[in-house]
């Protein structure tokens, strides 16, 4: 060999017993006496590149979508709570409004249904208590063999039919804008106080 052929030389280099190189051929050192000529064509180029995943675009909108919507829905409940402290205050006011305007009761919340010491300040005051003595009479025949319940049911129905005197409609008025109460509820006073009478007739009669 003449000549050895180098990377990027001459078009044509002579090889063996004067037989030209074609051109494209370069020669690669793989030992100290042999010499293995490859096509330049033939030799890939090796760069080192990052890959392009186009499934990472996808990760990455699903998780920005994702807090997207945790965000959108913890905004939703602070709002739905914020809705709903305010409509626990309304609910407050307008339980405030009722029990001011019903006022304090008469009776104690208990069964059977007895008058309190508002309730018997009334009675007392209005005579409904008298009232009651002499009317029970009238009404025993009419409650015979009903139980107590059904006897205040009665006494309930007899007082709001009667006709309060133009006397007894201003004392009540009166009474109840002294103690803070609604004046109709003097009429719980007239069938508690009928129902008790009524009661001690049937007592007093075996029944």
């Amino acid at each position: 060999m003449k000549r050895l052929a180098t990377l990027g030389g001459p078009a044509n280099i002579e090889g063996t017993e004067g037989v030209p190189i074609p051109m494209g051929l370069r020669r690669a050192r793989v030992a100290p006496t042999f010499l293995v000529l490859f096509p330049t064509t033939s030799v890939p180029m090796i760069q080192e590149t990052a890959s392009f995943n186009p499934a990472w675009i996808l990760a990455a909108i699903a998780i920005g979508f994702a807090v997207f919507r945790i965000g959108k829905w913890v905004g939703g409940v602070n709002t739905d709570r914020d809705s709903f402290k305010e409509f626990m205050v309304e609910v407050r006011d307008d339980i405030k409004k009722i029990l001011g305007y019903v006022g304090p009761s008469l009776a104690k919340n208990e069964s059977p249904m007895v008058l309190n010491e508002l309730g018997k300040k009334v009675s007392e005051a209005m005579g409904i208590k008298a009232w009651a003595t002499e009317t029970a009479p009238s009404l025993v025949e009419k409650v015979a063999g009903l139980k107590e319940h059904r006897i205040y049911e009665f006494c309930t129905e007899h007082v709001e039919k009667m006709e309060l005197t133009e006397e007894q409609r201003d004392l009540a008025k009166a009474l109840a804008y002294e103690h803070g109460f609604v004046a109709k509820a003097v009429r719980t006073a007239y069938a508690i106080e009928l129902r008790d009478a009524l009661l001690a007739l049937q007592k007093e009669s075996g029944e």
